[in-house]
């Protein structure tokens, strides 16, 4: 092997080197980052649940609404209805007094 093929052989592995470098130091920030972002994840997590429970909450609220409104809407039709049974129960007898 000849002093220029040993040369052009040793640039080559160190410069290998020094990309192999780099991305380890950009792994190891990675990391370090990902690490960071990891420490705040209780903190994310106990938000998630407080907001999870207001919501089940909320709906169970709205629910109990719904279910209030449909039983004041269910006596309200039976309230017309009867009214509108006197009504023809009132317009039959003046109608049947008036024909006599």
């Amino acid at each position: 092997m000849s002093d220029e093929e040993m040369r052009r052989k040793m640039e080559f592995i160190v410069e290998t080197l020094a990309n192999v470098t780099t991305k380890i130091d950009s792994l190891v920030e990675a990391q370090a980052s990902d690490s960071a972002a990891r420490k705040k994840d209780p903190a994310r997590i106990a938000r998630l649940e407080a907001s999870f429970v207001m919501l089940t909450e909320l709906a169970r609220s709205a629910d109990e609404r719904a279910d209030r409104t449909e039983r004041r809407v269910a006596g309200l039709e039976e309230a017309y209805v009867n009214i509108a049974k006197m009504v023809e129960r009132i317009e039959g007898e003046q109608h049947s007094g008036n024909s006599l």
